[in-house]
């Protein structure tokens, strides 16, 4: 799979209006760990769509937006409240969005 970039947005917010205010961090061809690029075609990262997560779980909010382009494609969905949305309406988007999440988050040197 080519990746072209991953441009990932995390922050915690207090309401959800205020995810235009987080500064997204970009991975660009060249630069993307093949472990990502795997991941990405592996859990077929590139079907995922639109919003998971629960909104509503509490303040601060956990939030995060990825955006994928790869093989002529581009993705994009955000995560709200990833963590405790594991534990009320786990769903195998969400886990594979986890997954992914975490090891982003990893690479670029947020964790």
């Amino acid at each position: 799979m080519n990746v072209k970039f991953i441009r990932y947005k995390y922050g915690m917010i207090n309401k959800p209006s205020q995810r235009t205010k987080l500064v997204a961090k970009t991975l660009e061809e060249g630069n993307i760990p093949l472990e990502l690029s795997r991941l990405i075609e592996e859990k077929d990262i590139m079907s995922i769509k639109g919003t998971l997560g629960n909104k509503e779980g509490g303040v601060p909010i956990e939030y995060e937006e990825v955006t994928i382009s790869a093989d002529e494609k581009e993705t994009t969905f955000e995560i709200y409240n990833k963590g405790m949305s594991m534990f009320i309406a786990e769903t195998n988007e969400l886990k594979r969005v986890f997954e992914f999440c975490v090891r982003l988050q990893r690479e670029l040197k947020l964790r």
